[in-house]
């Protein structure tokens, strides 16, 4: 019986098999993340898996980088590479939360340092941060520039907090189990955090 499961050139399987893992962590959570599964996914053998992701921990670090350039994707459609504007960013973080939300946790809820991608993780991660650090700067008067790293993780933990109490639906007390009330609640968040820079 003739074999009709597609052939990937040079770098090609590595990018196929990060993508399904991205649809199957939006599908299905972190638990359904496996190298065997997403073999039979693009339609190759587990070995040819081995080849790019010798270890499940390989890839998970491989789709957090793909996470982070997403999200920083988003970032920067949100105003422009050029013009960061703080209201739109936050506004951009929070729906690639709300859009996103296997992938949010998933980026945010684990240490994916410790395997070869420990290079590209951190350039992806920083990029992202620095857009925020940016457009607090772009906010600031010269003399108080050097406050924006500080403010921009006050902000990123503030906004951090409030994506993971909404998951959890612990925001806002007594209507979180209302999806519209919940994001609601979250957005004023990202608004009162933007007021820290003035």
């Amino acid at each position: 019986m003739p074999d009709h499961r597609p052939s990937y050139h040079h770098g090609n399987l590595r990018r196929a098999l990060v993508a399904a893992a991205l649809a199957r962590l939006g599908a299905g959570g972190q638990a359904s993340l496996s190298l065997r599964a997403l073999a039979a996914d693009v339609g190759v053998t587990p070995r040819a898996v081995y080849r790019h992701f010798p270890k499940l921990d390989d890839l998970r670090a491989a789709v957090a980088v793909e996470g982070f350039e997403l999200l920083d994707r988003q970032l920067v459609l949100a105003h422009g590479a050029d013009r960061p504007g703080l209201q739109e960013l936050v506004a951009a973080y929070l729906r690639f939360a709300q859009d996103n939300p296997e992938l949010y946790a998933f980026i945010f809820g684990t240490n994916h340092f410790g395997t070869g991608a420990d290079d590209a993780l951190r350039d992806a991660s920083f990029r992202a941060f620095g857009r925020l650090a940016a457009a607090i700067e772009a906010c600031l008067p010269a003399e108080r520039h050097g406050e924006a790293p500080e403010l921009a993780h006050t902000i990123w933990a503030g906004l951090h907090g409030a994506v993971q109490l909404g998951r959890a639906q612990l925001l806002p007390v007594g209507a979180a189990t209302q999806p519209a009330r919940r994001a609601e609640a979250i957005r004023a968040i990202g608004t009162r955090l933007t007021g820290l820079v003035s």
